[in-house]
């Protein structure tokens, strides 16, 4: 049986603690989903790819998005096949998405995903000329929901 988390900052210590989400985009009525690496800064995410594709596509028509984490910490076993559970957290953001152009501002988010996934190895910062060929997709968070097993 789950339960909604009601503090937000939980929520949002599970988004941070976690290296993958999952962003759904919308267009002509089909759903797409794609695994993404991420980084939350300033209560919004962040998302690099690159400049052409379906997520870009689907932004550009439709920038209303959902955002997705979760964790599975443990399977809880039953003689029962119907009684075996998860323990488990997750978090759905919806929000709008939109693409950010200053190359000073991407230089930076793209320097914390350099920290983030980096593992703590030393690195010369991203400049902001080394930015053209990526794209950074900011979704502002207009809700934020959780629920967990535990």
């Amino acid at each position: 049986m789950s339960r909604e988390i009601k503090d937000s900052g939980d929520c949002l210590r599970l988004i941070e603690n976690s290296a993958v989400g999952r962003l759904a985009t919308c267009r002509d009525g089909m759903p797409y989903i794609t695994p993404v690496h991420f980084v939350l800064y300033k209560q919004k995410i962040y998302i690099h790819t690159g400049h052409e594709g379906r997520k870009i596509d689907n932004i550009k028509s439709n920038p209303e998005v959902c955002f997705e984490v979760s964790e599975m910490k443990s399977i809880q076993p039953g003689l029962n096949p119907c009684k075996f559970s998860t323990d488990f957290r997750s978090v759905l953001i919806f929000g709008r998405a939109e693409l950010i152009e200053n190359p000073e501002e991407k230089a930076d988010i793209l320097n914390r995903f350099v920290t983030k996934y980096a593992g703590g190895f030393e690195f010369d910062p991203i400049k902001e000329d080394q930015v053209e060929n990526v794209a950074i997709i900011e979704i502002d968070i207009a809700a934020i929901t959780g629920r967990t097993s535990v």
